[in-house]
């Protein structure tokens, strides 16, 4: 099968973007032609270190950083010329739209050339239908595109619910955005949320031999994602193994829950146990609540617990620091800065717990990544962690937006390696039964079956 997915950019280290990447791969992997599309793509910022792997392709020439507005421009533009682009789609089979207004350019070109179309939405279009919290609020290019959208929204709103309700499937990151998308258009709808990768971290050990050879027992290190296997052959079994054990701790199907040793990314010593945070650093994300949380643990627990906090600087990185500042935790919460792939696997290896203070995520492809890789997970009781999360099984659902509790749910997970082992294997579990890549291929390849 011949596929094009069209996206809505590719110019920030987002969910949407990760998710289109593995789309890709496993398409390929599956033996599918695959071409990828969308109206604007900065190389530097999304994801730089893997991007290339994809060969993206714009309908335009992309215009230059000092140009106003660049990314808002191409994006209109793109959307008005879309009848234009339809001579590079003749070759598909299917067309695949994943946010506006990647769905509305697939619409229009799959129309043209009477291909089957299906749409993938993360979200509603939130320009027509925002949060009280919105990405594109804290950029520039997004600020400009809302106030055009403000002047033509009742033919937006037509537009868009015709290019969203005229797909062949409607698939849909979980239940949540499910139910918003039922609401705002009146259509049904799949479920086909994200997947993550999982690591099985139980260990089959044969006593009778000697300690060191052993430790080369591992069944699927990694399971269900083709981009980790250059990394995973890169280095020994044994390697990996020492790596995660200790000498002293292997039985028979032993549970380890997270390396002993420090970890040392970009010159900062992480400490044997943290709290670990991944994603963009912008307001909403509410990563001072997480911050205010961990300042509430007792002294001890600080003394021996660090918070980590990796991504590229932003503005609101640095009202991040001050607050750090003004708590009293400037050492013990470390900045680490922009990371790659790697080190992301090696901090999600490494760390205690997850804590996620995002104030209303649509899903958060973070916590299944840390539920992935047997991390039990701290996160408000309000949008996509509810998909995702079983209270008490494989972390903790905390009442929106009581940040004293939240900060006695981590402590109750620091002070109990007990909980976080049972946590961290429940959660490994409901990704494999439920949020593994395989699951969602199935999903996506059975919509687009022509």
């Amino acid at each position: 099968m011949k596929v094009a997915i069209i996206h809505c950019s590719f110019i920030y280290r987002g969910g949407g973007e990760r998710i289109v990447f593995e789309q890709i791969d496993h398409l390929r992997k599956n033996g599918h032609e695959v071409e990828c599309f969308a109206p604007v793509l900065d190389k530097e910022i999304c994801f730089p270190d893997i991007i290339e792997n994809y060969n993206i392709k714009t309908f335009l020439p992309q215009l230059p950083k000092w140009f106003p507005l660049r990314h808002a421009v191409l994006m209109l533009i793109s959307s008005l010329l879309a009848p234009f682009f339809v001579f590079s789609f003749r070759k598909f089979d299917v067309i695949l739209g994943e946010n506006q207004p990647g769905a509305w350019i697939a619409f229009v070109i799959s129309k043209l050339l009477n291909k089957k179309y299906v749409v993938y939405l993360n979200h509603p279009n939130r320009m027509l239908y925002p949060r009280d919290h919105e990405d594109w609020a804290a950029v520039k290019d997004f600020k400009f595109l809302n106030n055009v959208f403000k002047v033509f929204r009742s033919i937006l709103i037509y537009l868009d619910r015709v290019s969203i309700s005229s797909a062949s499937d409607r698939l849909v990151n979980g239940y949540f955005i499910g139910c918003e998308i039922e609401k705002i258009y009146g259509c049904d709808w799949k479920e086909c949320p994200s997947g993550a990768a999982y690591f099985e971290r139980s260990l089959k050990v044969n006593e009778n031999e000697s300690e060191h050879s052993s430790r080369q027992t591992l069944s699927d290190i990694f399971i269900g994602h083709p981009r980790y296997d250059s990394f995973f052959k890169a280095d020994s079994p044994r390697n990996h193994l020492n790596s995660f054990l200790s000498a002293d701790s292997i039985k028979e199907n032993a549970w380890v829950s997270h390396v002993a040793s420090s970890l040392n990314i970009n010159g900062y010593d992480l400490g044997a146990e943290y709290i670990l945070y991944t994603g963009r650093h912008q307001p909403w994300k509410r990563i001072d609540w997480l911050i205010e949380s961990y300042a509430m643990l007792s002294d001890d627990l600080k003394s021996r617990v660090n918070l980590v906090i990796p991504g590229p600087f932003t503005p609101h990185t640095y009202d991040l620091i001050d607050l750090v500042k003004e708590l009293g935790v400037s050492e013990k919460v470390l900045f680490v800065g922009e990371i790659n792939q790697k080190q992301l696997e090696q901090l999600y290896r490494n760390a205690s717990v997850y804590g996620f203070a995002s104030e209303k995520e649509d899903f958060g492809i973070v916590v299944i990544e840390a539920m992935g890789y047997g991390l039990p997970v701290v996160a408000w009781n309000v949008g996509g962690p509810t998909d995702t999360i079983v209270d008490g099984k494989t972390g903790f659902l905390v009442e929106a937006y009581d940040k004293k509790i939240f900060s006695e749910k981590l402590n109750i997970l620091l002070c109990d390696n007990g909980l976080r082992v049972k946590m961290g294997r429940a959660g490994i579990e409901r990704i494999k039964e439920r949020f593994s890549w395989e699951r969602h291929m199935t999903t996506l390849e059975t919509a687009m079956h022509v």
